[in-house]
Order: structure tokens, then C-alpha cells, then sequence
């Protein structure tokens, strides 16, 4: 059964088939599985991994942090999630908005660090 807005389908042979653009290369890249559910997770890591190219400079640090505390979720105590995602919402998501991941440095880091040490 084929599910609309994915570019994945059931082979002859009985695999399923699912088919990406890269990116950099603007080539197709094939995926291939047992089951749908298989080849669909194997998209979605391919292109996590595909959009997070170094260099590009297109992704911007916030949203690399959030998706980061959104993986750590599952190991991390209740309580302890929370605290960070407080943390990371009053000081570092402001600080850092709209300032793209290939631009943070040590310098931005060091001056982060200065202004939130006056802050006190």
C-alpha cells in the first residue's frame, strides 16, 4: 500500500523501494526494504543527514539545539529535560537567534559567556 506524499513503492519482487534527491549531488539515491515502515525510517535518517552538510551555512543554531534536546528526550530524566529546555529557551535560544550553525565560534561562545556573567 503506498502512501501519498513519499516516494516509496512496492517492488515485484516483493521489497519496497524508496527514492531520494540528494542535495549536493542532484542525483536520485535508492533505498530499499522489507517493509514500508523500513524504507520510510531509513529516508527520514538519510535525509536528517543529508540536510546537515558542513559548509552550507543554510541551518541555523537554534534549530540544531532543539533538535538536539528533542534526541536527548528519551534518555534523560523527566525533570532534568525540562530544566535544560527552560535553560536553553531564557538564555541561549535568544542570544543565538537567527545566527546560522557555521557562524557560531569560539569568539560568539566567549561573548555569550561574558554578557550572561554581567547579567550576573
Amino acid at each position: 500500500m503506498a502512501k501519498k506524499g513519499r516516494n516509496i513503492y512496492k517492488r515485484k519482487d516483493g521489497r519496497w523501494e524508496g527514492r531520494i534527491l540528494c542535495s549536493d549531488t542532484k542525483k536520485y539515491k535508492y533505498i530499499y526494504g522489507k517493509s514500508y515502515g523500513e524504507v520510510r525510517e531509513k529516508m527520514v535518517a538519510f535525509e536528517a543527514d543529508d540536510k546537515l552538510q558542513p559548509g552550507e551555512g543554510t541551518f541555523l543554531f537554534n534549530a540544531l539545539l532543539i533538535d538536539w534536546i528533542r534526541g536527548r528526550k528519551a534518555v534523560l530524566k523527566p525533570g532534568s529535560y525540562y530544566c535544560y529546555v527552560s535553560k536553553l529557551n531564557k538564555h541561549i535560544l535568544p542570544f543565538f537567534d537567527g545566527i546560522k550553525y557555521n557562524a557560531v565560534n569560539e569568539a560568539k561562545i566567549a561573548e555569550f559567556i561574558s554578557i550572561k556573567a554581567q547579567e550576573g
